[in-house]
């Protein structure tokens, strides 16, 4: 190396010191917090697709149809930023203390964080948390959910959500003519898409 060379090389290591040593630390640095856990994710354009199978009072598969459900866009209630879902056309909200919906009345709808054998009223159902860790499989994969079961007079519904994915598998319960209660229809996850 020249002698140049070597100059031209500190005086740019001495220019690189100059500028890092005059660079101003802040005080109060701004420290981005990371989302956290939700029950149902609700950014838009976060889309799932669901198998939904019917059944009859034995047993048996009665029809197979598939739909999608998609958040839209956001809004404005009572001046807080609620989702709107395609399918169901229902506002959506994740709060400090689960995921709640805009019916008549906001209304919990999945307490989360929850804990195991914890209950809550959902409008005038009571829910119950019946695991926080139950690994189920469906279409769409494996996941570790909660499981809820809703007190809908007098009917066990069973829902399972994962933590960051959303509604995984759904029982809907129903009697008739006072008859033992049966699942008349069950949804699955089969597909997700989640920004």
């Amino acid at each position: 190396m020249t002698k140049y060379e070597r100059q031209l090389l500190q005086t740019i290591i001495l220019g690189v010191l100059i500028i890092l040593s005059s660079c101003k630390k802040d005080e109060n640095p701004v420290v981005v917090q990371p989302k956290p856990d939700v029950i149902l994710p609700l950014n838009v354009n976060n889309q799932w697709t669901y198998k939904r199978t019917y059944f009859d009072s034995l047993g048996a598969v009665s029809q197979i149809d598939t739909f999608s459900c998609k958040v839209l866009r956001d809004t404005v209630i009572q001046s807080e930023i609620w989702s709107i879902m395609s399918y169901w056309g229902t506002a959506y909200r994740n709060k400090a203390d689960g995921c709640w919906a805009a019916f008549s009345q906001p209304t919990l709808l999945y307490k989360y964080p929850a804990f195991l054998n914890e209950t809550f009223l959902s409008g005038q159902d009571t829910v119950s948390v019946v695991s926080t860790n139950t690994i189920t499989t469906v279409p769409a994969g494996t996941f570790a959910c909660y499981s809820y079961e809703r007190d809908f007079y007098g009917l066990p519904y069973h829902t399972l959500l994962s933590p960051k994915i959303g509604l995984i598998k759904d029982d809907w319960v129903v009697r008739i003519n006072n008859g033992p209660p049966f699942i008349n229809a069950q949804i699955e996850l089969i597909s997700y898409s989640l920004l």
